[in-house]
């Protein structure tokens, strides 16, 4: 998880996997499918810092992981039914406008809020864009050919980011 902003303690995110239903702007529910709560740890985060964590649910006892064949997961700012989308990413085969997935929902936009990336467990990769307006890294962000797989460009450690209009 990327802050773009300086985000104050106690801030909460929601991180799902749950299908974004067009329609209805709901999410739909399935016993695959998960959402885990995010809380921005005291002291807050400064823009530029990232987080690894494992996602679990917000019960703490199942993981929400990325399917085999498709996935796309949602990030918003308060709870999954109320919360304001922030990003998303689609995997493999899914596509924020084929049927399963339902689209992309109000506020997000590919190539500034949203990407798809090729594999399931892609990573941003060494040399991209790490400095920069928060418009340029959410840009280098949601390029796909900035995201890869299994290679030998993909960075496993932290990445550090400076982004210059915080």
């Amino acid at each position: 998880l990327l802050a773009t902003v300086d985000l104050p303690a106690g801030k909460k995110y929601t991180i799902t996997d749950q299908d974004y239903l067009t329609a209805s702007g709901a999410h739909a529910t399935s016993v695959w499918e998960r959402a885990m709560t995010f809380t921005v740890p005291p002291g807050g985060m400064r823009a530029g810092q990232v987080v690894r964590q494992l996602l679990m649910d917000a019960g703490g006892d199942k993981p929400v992981y990325a399917g085999k064949t498709n996935d796309i997961f949602y990030i918003m700012e308060g709870g999954i039914h109320s919360g304001r989308y922030t990003f998303a990413v689609a995997q493999q085969q899914a596509t924020f406008a084929s049927a399963l997935a339902g689209g992309l929902p109000p506020g997000l936009q590919v190539g500034s809020s949203a990407v798809q990336v090729g594999w399931r467990w892609s990573e941003y990769k060494r040399g991209a864009r790490h400095s920069g307006t928060r418009a340029q890294i959410l840009a280098a962000i949601c390029d796909p050919a900035n995201w890869e797989a299994n290679g030998d460009d993909v960075d496993a450690s932290l990445h550090t980011f400076t982004i210059t209009d915080a």
